[in-house]
């Protein structure tokens, strides 16, 4: 059992807030923002989830980048990016708390290559970060599958183990060299 002092709205009075969640609610946090895991396979869709206490704008934007990318700017762009209502274009009243999706139908340049990369958000059309939001990094691996089944018939008895092995560990190098 965790002991706990005295609290306010899920804020403690003493040492901080309790949840984080609690903490926005009672205006102690700018901003918070997620993802919905850190490893995403090939063509896998990417949800960012996104809220702030005050100031939303119809022109917050959420941006996925490779961790190469040091900053953002008008020359140095986010490979994929999105408003916070979900749309490449500017949002008709500012959304202070949702989610976006990454995926074929909301972004054109989809799929991300497999790699590193950053998450982040910002306000205004603009690369300000929001206070107490950090970018998050995450990966996008590569997903190898077999579509096809391989006919061992013709295979002498003693061999078939060997050649479905061969073929695994074919998959598992080719896994390899793609990333």
């Amino acid at each position: 059992l965790q002991k706990t002092g005295p609290s306010f709205a899920g804020v403690a009075l003493f040492g901080g807030p309790q949840d984080p969640q609690d903490a926005h609610s009672a205006g102690l946090l700018s901003a918070t923002f997620s993802l919905n895991k850190a490893a995403f396979s090939y063509n896998e869709g990417i949800t960012a989830s996104f809220s702030r206490a005050s100031g939303a704008s119809t022109t917050d934007w959420v941006a996925i980048f490779p961790r190469s990318v040091t900053a953002l700017s008008a020359t140095n762009p986010a490979t994929l990016w999105l408003y916070t209502c979900n749309s490449r274009t500017a949002c008709s009243t500012a959304v202070a708390e949702g989610s976006v999706a990454f995926t074929s139908a909301t972004s054109p340049e989809w799929p991300l290559s497999p790699g590193e990369y950053y998450a982040d958000y910002f306000q205004n059309d603009g690369y300000a970060r929001l206070s107490g939001v950090s970018r998050i990094a995450f990966t996008v691996d590569v997903e190898v599958k077999l579509t096809g089944a391989v006919d061992l018939s013709a295979a002498p008895v003693g061999c078939r183990p060997s050649v479905v092995l061969l073929a695994a560990s074919v998959l598992a190098v080719l896994a390899l060299l793609w990333k």
